[in-house]
């Protein structure tokens, strides 16, 4: 019986020319020929599970851009170079591979009007290394290696730069539709037609599924998931240990060591590629016959023809005596699938669409539409690529919701909550929708919501209150002409998204730094929460919450509320996240603001009860190459409460926010932080009667841009320099990963 390892994600190339696609639920496209899906009958050098029909990532140069797909000017048919061009791959095919040209097109007439359909595509998408000379010198060497196999299948040679070698402009990270338009000729575009270009890996380099990794060419990612050498046949092997064998060869080894991932060593030899040869599917004493070229190694050890057809059952049936695979379709959960064209439904995990798309599902539902990867996620497409890598997101969740991003202009004021993984979401009124995910640390949770571009026009508030931080990210601009609200406030009695709701009556604050309650003596006022700095203590209070977080804002979190006292401490502020792949600009008279609740009053005039509390600012970070801001970003701390309620965190100033004032039997609130003064101040106490709460600690900003230094001529509370809370600094690179 055949062993497979059924391969995930990974192109098949002959010089760096893409010639089939990914399998399963791929995330690469073809680059000029093949689909989505995986005929399901790839060679395998079993005794370590390893597909030798085909060779894993032995694509085209490393990365030797920097940024991301650029529009080249290219001509928008290929002048007659294209229909030779299919030929010549097409004839490849027929001589070399006719397993790969079976189940990828089903004819040579398919193959034709595909493959040059996509090489008119490939000429003109943005930033393609497809340029107008490659079909023509391309198709001439496809030629000499047709020629080759005129008495049959051979080896391919040994992955290395011709003139098939495609190298786009796109690096590691950048956004992408197609292959061509990736320095490795790699585009991952897993669940959404926007994708990313993978990274070039030299030997040694971890790769294979999740890494983002492409092996270099001349390389092959191995049975360690480690990039290896690519050799020739008769040369010593290990069976992708340090070394695997050119597609068309497998590693022989003469006895069975049981070591099927590596150990013993072995010789490349040609798979089988004729009726009748002798065969050993575990590759010990004879190679594997070679599923590209048609062949499967039968119960008997002989290779026999795979029988191709456009339905019904596939893989290996009848115990293994026979091995069916499917005509232009994919083998699905033992049945055939047929590729089904742009605009068709699919099976998100089948991988079956054509040539140049992806089953997209919009719903996390199994059945999606084929949809295809064209130059909307191209620098032409209006969507500044991303430069850099976001904080606490990953790139790959972003463009997993690309599809979806739409130009939200705010027409109106409106408010929303965020909700934890699990509830349902209040519609915030974007047209983009809001996801629940996690932050790159695996542990924090997160809403988030990808737009094309973000305008909230002047006087216009979006307010945003919830459990988890808000995550808003743009593949365009942000401009913020109105506010965005992500504060706590006595009015609405709620906290900012991720920020401690309030406190109950005598306990301590929610969130990392809550402060302590008050106590029943009623002489001890409830503490200010704390984040970046302390809250202040309650009247004659011994007790403060603890600081909490990094200056990097990684993960992003809210504010922690103040303690409770006869009634309850404020609110902590919220934790908002505003990225812009690019430009991000808070207009004149425009504020963002995460600041904190003010604490609540003991109940005036009644005498000995103490008041709550205030709650600290909450976690505001913004990152875009350029980042100007002319307004107020505010995390300023609550006011203590006292003889009333205490003031709320400013939200557009740095001004601290006022301690309710004491009374005769009440103990004054401290000042929350803000501007300069981060620490809440403490509250007072009223000799023999009751205490007042500690003012709230301010909370934190962090503006990261590609200078390190932003342009700031509004202003941050609490202030970007001369304070541990706030602060500017540069974006990550596209290498560092969220």
């Amino acid at each position: 019986m055949r062993k497979i390892r059924w391969a995930a994600g990974h192109v098949l190339l002959v010089g760096g020319v893409a010639m089939l696609a990914a399998c399963g639920s791929s995330s690469s496209s073809g680059v000029d020929s093949g689909t989505s899906g995986d005929s399901g009958h790839k060679g395998t050098d079993a005794g370590h599970g390893k597909d030798t029909g085909t060779t894993k990532h032995d694509t085209g140069s490393p990365a030797k851009d920097t940024g991301a797909p650029k529009d080249t000017g290219k001509p928008s048919d290929g002048g007659g170079v294209c229909a030779s061009y299919a030929a010549a791959q097409c004839a490849y095919l027929s001589a070399c591979e006719p397993g790969t040209l079976d189940t990828t097109y089903g004819s040579s007439a398919t193959c034709v009007a595909t493959v040059e359909a996509n090489c008119t595509r490939n000429l003109t998408v943005p930033g393609t290394g497809f340029t107008a000379s490659f079909p023509a010198a391309c198709g001439s060497l496809l030629q000499g290696y047709a020629t080759a196999c005129a008495s049959g299948p051979v080896p391919r040679p040994v992955p290395a730069t011709t003139a098939c070698t495609i190298v786009g402009t796109g690096s590691g990270g950048a956004p992408c539709g197609l292959n061509v338009q990736c320095a490795t000729a790699v585009c991952d575009s897993t669940g959404s037609t926007c994708g990313r270009c993978s990274t070039g890996g030299a030997a040694g380099t971890p790769c294979g599924p999740g890494t983002g990794v492409t092996c270099n060419v001349g390389l092959s990612c191995g049975n360690k998931d480690i990039c290896v050498t690519v050799v020739d046949k008769g040369a010593p092997c290990d069976r992708g240990v340090t070394n695997d064998c050119t597609a068309g060869t497998g590693c022989v080894i003469s006895t069975d060591a049981g070591t099927p991932d590596g150990g013993p060593t072995g010789t490349c030899q040609p798979l089988g590629v004729k009726t009748g040869t002798a065969c050993n599917p575990t590759s010990v004493g004879a190679p594997n016959c070679w599923a590209a070229a048609g062949f499967f190694c039968s119960g008997a050890n002989t290779c026999q023809p795979i029988t191709y057809g456009a339905s019904g059952a596939c893989g290996e049936v009848d115990g293994g005596t026979a091995d069916n695979g499917c005509s232009n379709g994919v083998c699905f959960e033992g049945t055939c699938a047929a590729h089904a064209a742009v605009g068709a439904s699919c099976t998100v995990a089948a991988g079956q669409c054509v040539a140049g798309a992806v089953c997209v599902d919009s719903d996390g539902g199994a059945s999606g539409t084929c949809t295809a990867l064209d130059t909307m996620c191209g620098a032409d497409a209006g969507l500044a690529p991303f430069t850099f890598s976001p904080s606490n997101i990953s790139l790959s969740t972003i463009y997993q919701y690309a599809s979806q991003a739409a130009d939200e202009n705010i027409a109106q004021s409106t408010s929303f909550a965020t909700q934890a993984t699990g509830t349902s979401v209040f519609d915030p009124g974007f047209t983009s929708p809001i996801e629940q995910v996690m932050q790159s640390d695996g542990v924090t949770q997160a809403n988030l919501i990808v737009v094309k571009s973000l305008t909230v026009p002047a006087g216009t508030t979006i307010t945003v209150t919830g459990a988890v931080p808000l995550i808003i990210v743009s593949l365009g601009d942000i401009n913020i002409m109105g506010n965005i609200a992500a504060n706590a406030t006595g009015a609405l009695d709620g906290e900012g998204p991720g920020g401690a709701p309030e406190s109950a009556a005598d306990t301590a604050g929610g969130g990392p730094g809550g402060g302590p309650a008050a106590s029943g003596s009623m002489e001890i006022g409830a503490g200010g929460g704390s984040y970046c700095a302390l809250g202040g203590f309650g009247g004659n209070g011994t007790v403060q919450g603890k600081r909490y977080g990094n200056l990097a804002l990684r993960p992003l979190l809210g504010g922690s509320a103040g303690g409770g006292g006869v009634v309850g401490g404020g609110a902590g502020g919220g934790g908002l996240q505003l990225v812009a792949a690019g430009t991000l600009t808070v207009a004149s008279a425009s504020y963002l603001s995460v600041s904190g609740n003010g604490g609540l009053t003991g109940g005036v005039p009644q005498a000995n009860q103490n008041a709550g509390g205030g709650g600290s600012g909450g976690g505001l970070l913004l990152e875009a190459p350029t980042v100007t801001v002319l307004g107020t970003l505010t995390s300023n701390g609550g006011g203590g409460g006292g003889a009333n309620v205490g003031a709320d965190g400013t939200v557009n100033n740095a001004t601290p926010a006022a301690g309710s004032a004491g009374s005769g039997t009440q103990g004054a609130g401290g000042n929350g932080g803000a501007g300069a003064t981060v620490a809440g101040t403490d509250g007072k106490t009223i000799v023999m009667g009751t205490a007042g709460g500690g003012g709230g600690s301010a909370g934190r900003i962090r503006i990261n841009s590609s200078t390190g230094t932003a342009s700031v001529m509004g202003t941050a509370s609490p202030a970007l320099t001369g304070t541990a809370c706030g602060s500017e600094g540069d974006l990550r690179s596209l290498a560092d990963g969220p």
